[in-house]
């Protein structure tokens, strides 16, 4: 084991840590994948350490608010994913449910408490949460809070753009109590806006024909969206993915030898183990994006940071109006020249669940085909593969006989 991650498995005697270490070691990573990495690693070493406050918040919380004030920020919903990825959410599940946690709940937030219980995760010095997206991620965190004796905050977020100076008014009151000497919002807002900028680019090279870049991975990279923005580790790893894609593009590098199907996902993927990608690039079908990818809120402003932070919270595109919802499907369509959409819903996962029978609806009357995957992120008792891959060959099988009598 390199040196670098002693702390883990020898200071903090923390297996799903070791465990996530030991990945990066084995894989040599390198380039963007090495800074995604070293990124997650240092931010949990300055977590345990007490390097810096550790803040627990809901994913749906702008990284740059913990940034400003001086905090490490810890999203549960991530560790979930991590834990599954390494083969430890299950045991982790059973620790939750062991303590009368329904198995109905959402797995994310399931697994985050077992994660509690089994003390796999750094002490929050305080927890935020937003009320918009996920009714579950408020009422596990604020459990969370109960469970470690810490101060919970929540930022009550309106439906509709326009009220915006509400949400501003309540980041303004909460970043007055955690930062008493006032807060600096310009050198994080400008890492987090040349991020911006190096992360529209990978979005734009994404939309070459054939797709250099796997959805199946993006998806992987996508807590670095959640977490990522207003650190320097952040700027290095946009600039590096950025790069890299240049030059796959200049090269003509495909995901796949031979592209015949471009598809787009919505929602998030299964973090452990499955066929599902790797039965799609069989069938000659590839992810060339995934709506977790898209940038959704604009370039922030340092003479406005409450505002621009309130916006980008609401601008998230799980949020609002449905039709602002299928406005951005239809230009990712167009823009990525999809041939059919996968949407994966999460058992326990209502938000965006409820919405997947209206978004079918709405596709289906424009000629686009549209799977509805059911199964779960983390639990692998929610997963049935000989099902999902039948479901997945008679979907690539329609989009097949659309494109061959040329209805696209």
């Amino acid at each position: 084991m390199d040196r670098k991650f002693r702390w883990i498995s020898k200071g903090l005697h923390n297996n799903f840590l070791y465990n996530l270490g030991k990945l990066g070691v084995n894989l040599r990573m390198k380039g963007y994948m090495k800074e995604a990495l070293l990124y997650f690693l240092r931010e949990t070493q300055a977590a345990f350490t007490g390097r810096r406050p550790v803040i627990w918040c809901s994913t749906f919380i702008p990284s740059e608010l913990v940034y400003a004030v001086g905090g490490v920020p810890f999203m549960p919903e991530v560790a979930a994913g991590f834990a599954a990825a390494v083969g430890v959410a299950n045991e982790v599940l059973l620790e939750a449910e062991g303590d009368w946690l329904n198995a109905d709940l959402c797995s994310i937030h399931r697994c985050g408490t077992g994660l509690v219980k089994k003390e796999l995760v750094p002490k929050p010095d305080l927890i935020i949460s937003s009320s918009h997206l996920c009714d579950g991620a408020k009422k596990y965190l604020q459990y969370i809070s109960y469970q470690f004796d810490c101060p919970y905050y929540l930022l009550e977020t309106p439906y509709q753009l326009e009220d915006a100076g509400w949400l501003a008014e309540q980041i303004r009151s909460l970043t007055k109590e955690l930062a008493k000497g006032g807060v600096d919002f310009g050198p994080v807002f400008s890492l987090s806006n040349r991020a911006y900028r190096y992360h529209q680019r990978v979005n734009q090279l994404r939309k070459a024909v054939p797709a250099t870049f796997s959805g199946e991975h993006a998806m992987n990279l996508v807590p670095m969206e959640f977490m990522s923005f207003g650190s320097k580790g952040g700027l290095r790893f946009y600039r590096e993915l950025a790069e890299e894609l240049e030059g796959r593009v200049k090269g003509g590098e495909g995901v796949i030898p031979e592209e015949r199907y471009r598809l787009l996902w919505l929602h998030l993927k299964p973090y452990y183990p499955q066929q599902i990608f790797s039965s799609l690039r069989e069938m000659g079908a590839v992810i060339a994006f995934e709506e977790y990818s898209q940038l959704y809120w604009e370039l922030l402003d340092p003479e406005k940071p409450y505002l621009s932070l309130a916006r980008k919270m609401i601008n998230h595109f799980g949020w609002g109006p449905l039709q602002r919802q299928l406005e951005r499907i239809y230009k990712l369509i167009y823009d990525y020249q999809i041939d059919g959409v996968i949407g994966f819903s999460q058992w326990g996962c209502r938000q965006s669940s409820g919405r997947m029978g209206m978004i079918k609806d709405s596709l289906k009357k424009k000629g686009i085909p549209f799977l509805n995957l059911d199964g779960d992120l983390v639990d692998t008792r929610n997963y049935r593969e000989g099902q999902l891959l039948t479901r997945l060959q008679a979907f690539v099988e329609l989009i097949d006989e659309q494109k061959g009598c040329g209805v696209c």
